[in-house]
């Protein structure tokens, strides 16, 4: 192979242009084709070139749905530590991806928010523009805390009324 590992050989990056590959196979580039692939394929790989350094997000969407219809791939997008930036900026970043994810059909778009931002955006009803699922989770450190608070209530509790009274308290089923 002698490339790159990983990146996408002549026949792949003819592969996402396949349609402008045919158009110009039987359009305009007709004569030079029947007459020398070869010279075609050459004269094709510059404006392959030409289109991917142009149009990088039409080169994206075109790298994406061939992961989804051809790899049979579900692209994911991690969007973290956006709690940092103003929140006009956060929006953007958020209807950037939104987008992405329409122009190619199917994507899943994580971003993780504080309750802070998350209280931002519902102001703003950003979350209802777009089609989304939110999923709330324990911050890892209350969840640590809150178990090391039930753990000193149970070691301290001297009183047998007060220890059956914080093992009540703490046996609450789980949402």
């Amino acid at each position: 192979m002698g490339g790159t590992p990983g990146a996408p050989t002549y026949d792949d990056l003819r592969g996402l242009y396949q349609g402008e590959y045919i158009k110009r196979s039987v359009g305009i580039d007709a004569p030079l084709y029947k007459r020398d692939k070869t010279a075609f394929q050459e004269k094709f790989s510059l404006i392959l070139e030409r289109n991917i350094a142009e149009d990088r997000l039409g080169y994206l969407e075109r790298l994406l749905k061939d992961a989804i219809s051809n790899r049979k791939k579900l692209p994911v997008f991690v969007i973290d530590n956006t709690d940092e930036f103003p929140p006009d900026f956060r929006e953007i970043i958020y209807q950037y991806f939104q987008s992405i994810k329409r122009s190619c059909n199917y994507a899943l778009l994580i971003f993780p928010l504080t309750d802070q931002t998350a209280w931002s955006f519902m102001k703003s009803s950003i979350f209802n523009i777009y089609s989304s699922k939110s999923f709330f989770f324990t911050d890892p450190f209350t969840k640590r805390g809150t178990q090391k608070k039930n753990r000193l209530l149970k070691e301290k509790s001297i009183d047998k009324k007060w220890k059956s009274h914080a093992s009540r308290i703490l046996q609450l089923p789980r949402l």
